[in-house]
């Protein structure tokens, strides 16, 4: 497992558990299955960050969100070191473990203006 910045390297130990589990087991899988590590682009986020991502978003202006960044629950990792093949098996097999709200996936990737990337989380609770 490899870290954009010092910064996430010294948050990982105080993200959650589960979370911590999953980034485990994508690693693993990555390794095995494509010999690619996985690059930790974000873990955790202040509101001022989360405020400034979507500040062009219309939806966001008028009933802003908190994100599970600004809770431990979220990690971004690099997706452009993955072919388009290897990105659709890396989603396909850690959204099976279920996210648990019936509205959302564990995995998903996304662009929110910062480049294309994985966006893995973990509800709250236990």
């Amino acid at each position: 497992m490899q870290y954009k910045s010092s910064q996430s390297e010294n948050e990982i130990d105080l993200i959650d558990k589960r979370l911590f589990i999953l980034i485990k087991f994508l690693d693993i899988f990555t390794l095995q299955k494509f010999g690619k590590q996985i690059t930790i682009t974000e873990l955790f986020r202040t509101q001022s960050e989360q405020d400034n991502i979507y500040a062009d978003n219309q939806e966001y202006k008028i009933h802003p969100w908190k994100s599970v960044h600004q809770f431990g629950r979220g990690a971004d990792i690099r997706a452009v070191n993955f072919t388009k093949e290897e990105q659709d098996e890396i989603i396909f097999m850690m959204n099976k473990y279920p996210y648990g709200d019936g509205k959302h996936n564990t995995i998903l990737l996304h662009d929110v203006g910062d480049g294309l990337h994985f966006h893995l989380q973990v509800i709250a609770g236990s």
